[in-house]
Order: structure tokens, then sequence, then C-alpha cells
């Protein structure tokens, strides 16, 4: 089967608050989807809405592109991340929802 990870950049969004249960759990499936996309050789860009420094710095040590949501609401981030994702001139990019871990 071909690899064509070097052509695809992954678009994605994030916001993660830490105090609350069920964003914590879908913080950890994001870091590894962050993990495995990087780890196929996939070029991932994240627009993240306010998470915590800690979190934006495990995506960005795990080889992500993070950026900060310029504008509030769910369809500007992923214009925003969009945009940044074609700058990368991979051939092809792909949106996902970052706590799709199985997609990868």
């Amino acid at each position: 089967m071909a690899n064509y990870s070097d052509r695809i950049t992954i678009a994605t969004t994030s916001f993660y608050n830490l105090n609350n249960e069920s964003d914590r759990v879908r913080a950890e499936i994001s870091l590894r989807t962050v993990k495995s996309a990087v780890g196929e050789g996939f070029d991932i860009n994240i627009v993240d809405g306010g998470s915590p420094r800690e979190i934006i710095q495990q995506y960005k040590d795990l080889g992500a592109k993070v950026y900060s949501e310029e504008e509030r609401g769910i369809g500007k981030s992923r214009r925003q991340v969009i945009k940044e994702a074609v700058k990368s001139g991979r051939e092809i990019v792909s949106w996902i929802e970052i706590e799709k871990e199985g997609i990868i």
C-alpha cells in the first residue's frame, strides 16, 4: 500500500478546560491523535481556542503546529486552521475531529 502521508496536512481545532473531567479525557485522546498523526508522517495544524498552556506545549512537543484562535467561533476557527494548513504546501488538506484517534 502506498504511503501518502507526505502529501497530506491535517487541520483540526481544540479547546479544553482541564477542570472538567470529560475535557480531560478528550484532551488525552487528542494528544494520542497528534502523536499517531505525526508518527505516521502527517503534518498537523491545530487552532486552539484557549486550552491550558500545558496542552498546547504537549501538542508542540509532539510536532504539531499550534495557532491561537483569532476569532471566537467554530466556523471561524475551522476556516483559520484550513488557511494555515494550505500554507504547508502539501497537496491535500484533511479536516479531522481531533478526538477521533482511530481515523489516523
